[in-house]
């Protein structure tokens, strides 16, 4: 839902929208602009399920849509063959995206060596840039638990 509709009608509509049964629990996004920081906070704090910046980062929106629908998406980060865990870095390794690993790191840490497995390769030959979330990402002790 756009922030930017008439008479600042975005965050009214979505109480309205929560206010019903049915669609109490149902994901409703904030379209904003990225420099409208004011306006996010006002999205954050009325209850929107998350915020989308303008210009669209598309990798992000995948990403926050299915956490917001609750997706199984841990398949796209993590492999395990071989007697060795995968985790595949993607493309454009924003926070949404280093947030969501961060949370099955944890499990699939635990599951890996359940199985015997004590192996961590990170595959990065996708991303398309290095930044210091990426290098905080590959060298947080609580990701490396694993020998890798």
């Amino acid at each position: 839902m756009s922030l930017s509709l008439s008479e600042d009608a975005g965050i009214p509509l979505q109480r309205i929208i929560r206010l019903s049964a049915k669609s109490k629990y149902l994901p409703i996004f904030s379209l904003s602009v990225e420099t409208e920081l004011e306006e996010q906070w006002r999205a954050q704090h009325a209850g929107f399920s998350t915020i989308i910046t303008k210009l669209i980062d598309f990798d992000e929106l995948e990403s926050k849509t299915s956490r917001a629908i609750n997706l199984y998406s841990q398949e796209r980060y993590f492999n395990l063959d071989d007697g060795v865990m995968t985790v595949k870095l993607p493309q454009k390794c924003h926070s949404s995206a280093i947030s969501e690993l961060g949370i099955y790191f944890k499990t699939k840490i635990s599951e890996t060596v359940d199985f015997g497995i004590y192996h961590v390769i990170y595959d990065t030959q996708q991303l398309q840039g290095l930044d210091l979330e990426v290098v905080k990402l590959l060298l947080d002790e609580n990701l490396s638990g694993a020998q890798s």
